[in-house]
Order: structure tokens, then C-alpha cells, then sequence
């Protein structure tokens, strides 16, 4: 009749169910990050779990670490086989991954710059959960930072400098050679 009284029919009558009521007692879908971990010659771990909000995390990677590693999962226990996640690096790929039961993801050599890496969950009948993000940043290496730009743009500065020095020595050098020519051919 409507989403307050609705009538399924059975074998032995009709049952009643009060869908709005219903939809209330279906435990909503959660995702969480369960931790980061970062490898290169030996591991990091830079988040583990202990907090729910992760979208205020700031981490900085150096450039030199080789591997990301990021594992999640979701709390509704009963339903574990009926999860799937799907997944996306922002800054690195824009497009969400296939649905999959797999629970962690893992990026390697990742270029400097601003990443957020973002999941959710579905259960079977389609419901998805809110996307849990992780923000992190990897640091370019010391000749990308705008100091090594500073230093260069200083060098080449320098090196036009005496470039031009050098070329004004030269012409003058040129000069005096072409006139002495002339006072001897004069001569």
C-alpha cells in the first residue's frame, strides 16, 4: 500500500512488514583504512588504524621510498563474503577500480605530488558505503625543490653573465686585432 504497510503474500496468508521500519535495522556499511605501510630496503607503518577520520592526515613521504601499501576492510562481520571494495588514487588515476573482494592495494614508484587514495565497499544487494580517504603527499627529491630551481636559475644567471663577459673580451680582442691590421696596411 505503501512503504509503511506492505503485503506478501505466503502460502498460509499475507505478512505484514513495515519497510521504513525495516530499512532502519539493516546495519549500514562502513569501510575503514586498517593501516599504511610504506617499503623500500626496510618498512614503515604510517597509519594504523586508530582513528576514523583520515582525511586530515598530512603525511609526507620521501621520494625515496619504493612501495605504498595500504590495506582496509569493513566492520559488518556477518557479511564478510559478500563485500567487495573498489578503490582510486586521486593525483595518479582518477577512475574507481573494479569491484573486488581483495582488501589492500599496492602502488609502486609513485611520481611527487598530492595523492588522496580513496575506498568503499558494497555488500550483494548493491548498497555502497561512504568513500574513507587517505591523504598523503610524496616529497619530490632535493634537485625538483624550488630551492634547486632557485640555485639553478642563479647559475644560469651567472653563467650568462660571464657568457657575455666573455664574448664582449673576445669582440674586443677582434677589435684591436682588425685595427692594428689597419694601421699596418695604412703603413
Amino acid at each position: 500500500v505503501n512503504s509503511r504497510n506492505v503485503f506478501i503474500g505466503g502460502e498460509k496468508g499475507f505478512f505484514h512488514v513495515n519497510y521504513d521500519k525495516y530499512k532502519k535495522t539493516i546495519p549500514s556499511l562502513e569501510v575503514l583504512i586498517r593501516n599504511v605501510k610504506i617499503f623500500n630496503r626496510r618498512d614503515s607503518l604510517l597509519y594504523g588504524g586508530n582513528s576514523t577520520d583520515t582525511s586530515d592526515t598530512k603525511t609526507e613521504i620521501a621520494h625515496n621510498w619504493g612501495s605504498l601499501h595500504f590495506d582496509y576492510a569493513s566492520p559488518v562481520f556477518g557479511q564478510q563474503a559478500n563485500l567487495e571494495y573498489s578503490y582510486r588514487l586521486r593525483g595518479f588515476d582518477d577512475n574507481w577500480s573494479e569491484w573486488t573482494a581483495k582488501t589492500d592495494k599496492e602502488y609502486t614508484h609513485l611520481p611527487a605530488g598530492n595523492y588522496h587514495f580513496e575506498v568503499k565497499v558494497r555488500n550483494n544487494l548493491g548498497n555502497e558505503s561512504g568513500v574513507v580517504v587517505y591523504s598523503f603527499r610524496i616529497l619530490p627529491p632535493w634537485y625538483q625543490t624550488i630551492w634547486a630551481y632557485i640555485i639553478y636559475f642563479l647559475l644560469g644567471c651567472v653563467a650568462l653573465y660571464y657568457l657575455y663577459h666573455w664574448q664582449l673580451k673576445k669582440f674586443h680582442l677582434q677589435q684591436e686585432k682588425y685595427e692594428k691590421e689597419q694601421e699596418q696596411l695604412q703603413y
